[in-house]
C-alpha cells in the first residue's frame, strides 16, 4: 500500500521537505544542514514500520523525541519513543522504529523534535502526515 507523506515544518524555520525514500536538499533555515526523512517497510507480521531519519553536516548531539498518532477503522493509537544519540557528519541516524497496523484507509501523522545535548534547548520541530 502505498502512503503518500508530506513533512510540514512547525517552528524555527527549518527546512521543508517532501519525503519518502532518499531527503532531498534541504532550505536555508535557522537549522541549516540538518535533514529529517521517513521510510516506510512493511514487516513479517503485515505491519507498517516507521523509519525516521536524521543527518547533519557537522557531527552533533541530539536529544530525539518522536510520537506518532494513528487512526482509522479499529481506532486511534499514539507511540512515542525518546534517544539521545549522536550523529556523525554527512552520516544518516535512524532515530526510532516504530511498528503499526495500519488499514488500507488509515492515517498518521509523525512529530520529531530535536534538542541540543546537554542543554535540551529544542533545535527543531518537523511534523510528517501520511494518509
Amino acid at each position: 500500500m502505498a502512503r503518500a507523506c508530506w513533512l510540514l515544518v512547525l517552528a524555527l524555520g527549518s527546512p521543508a521537505w517532501a519525503a519518502d525514500k532518499a531527503p532531498a536538499e534541504p532550505e536555508a533555515s535557522a537549522a541549516p544542514g540538518l535533514q529529517v526523512w521517513l521510510q516506510t517497510q512493511p514487516n513479517e507480521a503485515g505491519q507498517t514500520v516507521l523509519l525516521p531519519y536524521v543527518k547533519a553536516l557537522q557531527a552533533v548531539q541530539f536529544h530525539a523525541s518522536v510520537n506518532v498518532a494513528a487512526r482509522g477503522n479499529a481506532g486511534n493509537s499514539r507511540v512515542s519513543q525518546q534517544a539521545d544519540l549522536g550523529v556523525p557528519a554527512g552520516q544518516p541516524v535512524l532515530l526510532a522504529r516504530i511498528a503499526l497496523g495500519l488499514g488500507p484507509h488509515d492515517a498518521y501523522h509523525m512529530d520529531v523534535v530535536l534538542s541540543d545535548l546537554p542543554t535540551y534547548r529544542e533545535i527543531a520541530r518537523y511534523r510528517i502526515d501520511c494518509y
